[in-house]
């Protein structure tokens, strides 16, 4: 990989940022099984190397405004990606996301109170999605992804061992805000919270997994909102 990022003032107050990244993998698998329980029991097989190769450039561009010492505000568009593969030869391509985020940092009250602010929006594509085949709607997947490659019989035997694989669920939306506060009110004592909310939804969805899932796939493991709070007192030594 190679990156690059340039920052230039435009003025004391307001500055251009802009970064770029290509990354290059290259990987090669041997997938080997043999289903001796089987009936016929079916003898060891080597598939033929399987190749992914893939360049990938990312960029970002931004705008930094400092209107003092103490105030940040800031806005930036950025791509970025997860590397394909494959998985027993089903092949799965890269993920990709495009992000908008805007924010706030900023030091109050004489220093005595820090705020991070973000709001974002973030666009993933070819969402990859680790199945179980011990799982029915998974195996399903499976089944139907193998038997191009293999036929029906052999399909449903490596079903049976293939544990997990990857799938291209559709595209993925998430969008929110976070904020985060830290306060100092005396000597010794910090103080933060924090406060987040996410909105996610699946606007495609593959149809294979709609079709192993009863045409419903509902939006799990993404909680909308998260709340933190600490504090820190240190005394004297």
């Amino acid at each position: 990989a190679a990156y690059a990022q340039l920052e230039y003032k435009l003025s004391q107050e307001l500055e251009f940022v802009a970064g770029a990244r290509i990354t290059h993998d290259k990987k090669d698998s041997q997938f080997r099984f043999d289903l001796t329980e089987a009936v016929p029991p079916v003898p060891t097989t080597l598939i033929p190397k399987q190749l992914y190769s893939k360049t990938k450039p990312n960029f970002m561009v931004g705008l930094n405004w400092t209107p003092n010492s103490d105030t940040l505000v800031y806005g930036k568009y950025s791509t970025s990606f997860v590397s394909g593969g494959s998985n027993a030869g089903l092949v799965y391509d890269p993920e990709t996301a495009s992000s908008f985020e805007v924010g706030l940092k900023a030091d109050l009250l004489d220093r005595k109170l820090r705020a991070n602010l973000a709001l974002f929006h973030v666009t993933y594509n070819h969402f990859q999605s680790p199945q179980g085949t011990g799982n029915g709607p998974s195996r399903v997947i499976a089944v139907n992804q193998l038997t191009p490659i293999y036929g029906a019989t052999l399909a449903n035997l490596l079903a049976d061992v293939l544990s997990t694989f990857v799938v291209d669920q559709g595209k993925v939306r998430a969008q929110g805000f976070e904020l985060e506060l830290t306060a100092a009110p005396t000597r010794g004592l910090i103080l933060g919270a924090g406060i987040g909310y996410t909105d996610v939804k699946y606007p495609e969805i593959n149809p294979l997994i709609l079709n192993a899932n009863n045409q419903r796939v509902d939006v799990t493991a993404r909680p909308k909102w998260t709340v933190s709070l600490n504090a820190t007192y240190e005394t004297q030594p």
